[in-house]
């Protein structure tokens, strides 16, 4: 195998072109009320995601993100589950969210994401270790 590099480029033509984002940032993104909901949906994924882009929430949890807080931290308002779903429609139309997404398992298209460590498992969607590519 070459040392140069040519070999990883292969398996990812595009490897330049990748950045990276910091989890917990993207939870204070998730939090930012100034942004439409699908976007904070999409921050929420960007903070929870495990390698093969699963965000598992656990029941009601996403709407913890989602929480609109006065300055003194207490809670203002939380969306309803009617508008989590219309968040979470309206982002995987504008392919910030694969089709798999659901409320307990925001799924990040395979074309955004990819990380090199953690998890490789997600129970809603019946994964136990291998990632199945999006069907399409």
């Amino acid at each position: 195998m070459a040392s140069d590099g040519r070999a990883r480029r292969a398996i990812t033509p595009d490897f330049e072109d990748w950045g990276a984002i910091n989890q917990k940032e993207g939870k204070r993104l998730a939090s930012k009320t100034e942004l439409a909901l699908s976007i904070r949906i999409f921050f929420a994924a960007l903070a929870r995601a495990n390698r093969i882009g699963h965000a598992e929430f656990r029941k009601d949890e996403l709407t913890g993100f989602l929480v609109t807080r006065r300055r003194d931290d207490a809670a203002v308002a939380t969306p309803s589950r009617q508008q989590v779903w219309q968040a979470i429609r309206r982002a995987k139309e504008l392919e910030l969210l694969d089709d798999e997404s659901r409320l307990r398992c925001l799924v990040l298209p395979i074309h955004l994401w990819d990380k090199g460590v953690g998890g490789t498992t997600c129970v809603e969607h019946g994964l136990g270790g291998r990632w199945s590519p999006p069907r399409c």
